[in-house]
């Protein structure tokens, strides 16, 4: 498997190499940044409709938003990883009005389970996460703006960026059909100056449900281990993105702590991704330094709401009370990497077909789900039928994953 697994690898770094865009006298900048998340005392927790907004019962690890930011001449991207449920409109709405330039935001959510509710103002929010409280949301919006800030004071050349892919077998299984796809991909992006490592992307396809409903303790799950844990073995920045996960569940080891169960997992992740197979593009000398940075950001009209109550569909006017009309989808080049932002759930097969497409035009895809937005779950059309959880979350009906896939086709066509 690692010997197939690396063939693949080259084959598509040479298919990079051949395809990748032409240099520009400039260089990129880099910067990263980690700010605790400071909360209200008894703030609920968001993730599970069970727990019928009952307050936290104290804090079990602490949560932080950590920002990395690259800026080249012309362009400025920031990238935002929140120990958080979701990312929804008028959060990062907020936090684009608070920061002193118009950002370029790839803003996502680990989808911890155990992280702080009472943000979400909608209907279908509060059913996971508590009702409204703006103190919460006031915390929330002001430490992912000051993240950003502390991100770009900290601005370096940078130097060079590494890609890597490593297969962690038996930490995820398909919790919708057994026997069922798995994504095993532990990725990761480290970004570096000529003074070390400033920070490193890793995506993982899994729920951060191992604490389940019964936990009331905040925490960031997994995601939280595994952040902590990469940055004391690679000394940077470690921002997490939960992959296409609307399929995907953990496996962790049978011990009777779900926290140590949690810290496991995550402690395993991070050692695959600082053991994985190294891909270096280095931007040391100065006529290869910032070859290209661009984002594009694309607001998409949704099909219309078809939302679901078991077996009745409720009429389309009273739906789309609940829903939004648009989603938010983002692309991000930088060299020939290409960082993707899905709002929502999606679907392990659909992320695999997307990224395989990626590999083929000869680009690196960072698939990351929760991104900037949330409508639900994206899955397969021929899933909308399925009598299950999953499904009955799918809230603009069966076309919904092509509309999305055909926004991200258009964003990629115009930065390629």
């Amino acid at each position: 498997m690692k010997g197939r697994q690396a063939l693949l690898i080259a084959g598509c770094w040479l298919l990079i190499a051949i395809c990748a865009p032409p240099a520009f006298s400039g260089e990129i900048l880099v910067g990263a940044s980690r700010v605790e998340l400071t909360l209200p005392p008894n703030v609920p927790l968001a993730g599970y409709s069970k727990r019928h907004g009952r307050p936290s019962t104290g804090q079990r690890d602490p949560l932080y938003v950590r920002a990395l930011v690259l800026q080249s001449e012309t362009q400025s991207v920031v990238f935002v990883s929140a120990e958080l449920l979701i990312i929804d409109d008028a959060l990062r709405q907020e936090v684009e009005r608070r920061l002193p330039s118009p950002p370029n935001l790839f803003l996502v959510a680990t989808h911890t389970h155990s992280g702080p509710g009472a943000y979400g103002r909608r209907y279908l929010e509060k059913l996971s996460m508590g009702h409204y409280d703006a103190r919460v949301f006031e915390a929330i919006a002001e430490t992912i703006v000051r993240a950003v800030r502390d991100a770009r004071q900290q601005l370096l050349p940078l130097a060079e960026w590494q890609f890597g892919v490593m297969e962690r077998s038996g930490a995820n299984r398909n919790r919708l059909r057994e026997g069922g796809p798995v994504d095993p991909e532990v990725l990761s992006v480290l970004f570096s100056s000529s003074r070390g490592p400033v920070a490193m992307l890793i995506t993982f396809a899994a729920h951060p449900t191992v604490l389940g409903w019964k936990n009331r303790e905040l925490s960031g799950d997994y995601p939280g281990y595994l952040m902590r844990a990469c940055e004391q073995e690679a000394h940077a920045v470690c921002l997490f993105f939960p992959g296409a996960i609307a399929d995907q569940g953990p496996v962790t080891e049978e011990l009777p702590d779900r926290f140590e169960r949690a810290r496991r997992l995550g402690e395993q992740l991070a050692e695959a991704a600082m053991n994985t197979r190294w891909l270096t593009h280095r931007l040391a000398q100065p006529e290869h330094r910032g070859r290209f940075l661009d984002i594009c950001t694309e607001h998409v009209a949704l099909p219309p709401a078809q939302m679901r109550v078991g077996q009745w569909q409720l009429p389309r006017w009273l739906g789309e009370t609940f829903l939004d009309r648009t989603a938010t989808i983002t692309v991000v080049a930088v060299d020939s990497l290409r960082f993707i932002g899905v709002p929502g759930d999606l679907s392990s097969e659909l992320g695999r077909q997307w990224k395989g497409w990626f590999w083929t035009q000869g680009y690196a895809p960072v698939l990351a789900g929760f991104a900037n937005d949330y409508i639900g779950y994206i899955l397969p059309a021929a899933q909308y039928e399925a009598d299950e959880y999953e499904a009955q979350m799918m809230f603009n009906g069966p076309t919904v994953a092509d509309t999305l896939w055909s926004a991200i086709q258009r964003c990629h066509a115009t930065i390629r």
